[in-house]
C-alpha cells in the first residue's frame, strides 16, 4: 500500500468512526438489556473503526488487520423476519435485492448500525460496495508480494 493510500484509508476510518459514534443517540436510553447490548456493540464497532484508522496512520501492523476485518464486517446487509444486520462507518453504497426481486441502491454517509432479532421485514440481502472496494484494493492481497522466478542456466554452461 502506498503511503498516501495508507493515510487516506486511515483518515477515512477515523472520520467514519467519529461520525458513527456521533450518530448513536446516547440520550435514547435502552429499555431492555438487549437494547443496551446492541447500543454497546454499535459504540464498540465505531470506536474500533477509529482505532484501526489511528493504528494504520501511525504504521502499526495491527491497523491493517483491524482494517481488513472491520471493512469485511461492513460488506453484508441482511434484513429478514429472523435477523436484520448491517453497519457502516464512513460511506456506504449498498446494492440490495429485495424479496420481490427488486434491485435497489442506497447511499449513506456517516455511520449506521442495525442489529435486530425478529421483525416483520421482508427478506432483503445486500452488499456494501464501498466496503468491498476497500477490502479488495487496500486491505486485500498486497501488490508488493514477491514473485518466485526460476532461472535456468543456459545450455552448455554446466
Amino acid at each position: 500500500m502506498k503511503p498516501w493510500q495508507r493515510r487516506a484509508l486511515a483518515l477515512y476510518q477515523m472520520v467514519g468512526g467519529l461520525a458513527g459514534l456521533a450518530s448513536i443517540d446516547l440520550l435514547k436510553h435502552p429499555t431492555t438489556i438487549r437494547g443496551a447490548v446492541i447500543l454497546g456493540l454499535a459504540a464498540l464497532a465505531f470506536a474500533m473503526s477509529f482505532l484501526a484508522g489511528y493504528l494504520l496512520l501511525i504504521g502499526k501492523p495491527l491497523g491493517e488487520s483491524l482494517t481488513f476485518w472491520l471493512q469485511a464486517s461492513q460488506v453484508p446487509a441482511i434484513q429478514s423476519p429472523v435477523l436484520s444486520y448491517s453497519w457502516f462507518s464512513g460511506l456506504s453504497f449498498a446494492m440490495l435485492w429485495e424479496g420481490g426481486g427488486n434491485l435497489t441502491f442506497r447511499l449513506g454517509a456517516g455511520g449506521a448500525f442495525t442489529l435486530q432479532l425478529g421483525s416483520d421485514s421482508p427478506l432483503t440481502i445486500g452488499l456494501n460496495l464501498v466496503a468491498i472496494f476497500v477490502v479488495y484494493h487496500f486491505a486485500g492481497p498486497k501488490a508488493s508480494t514477491p514473485r518466485t522466478v526460476i532461472h535456468t542456466p543456459p545450455e552448455g554452461s554446466a
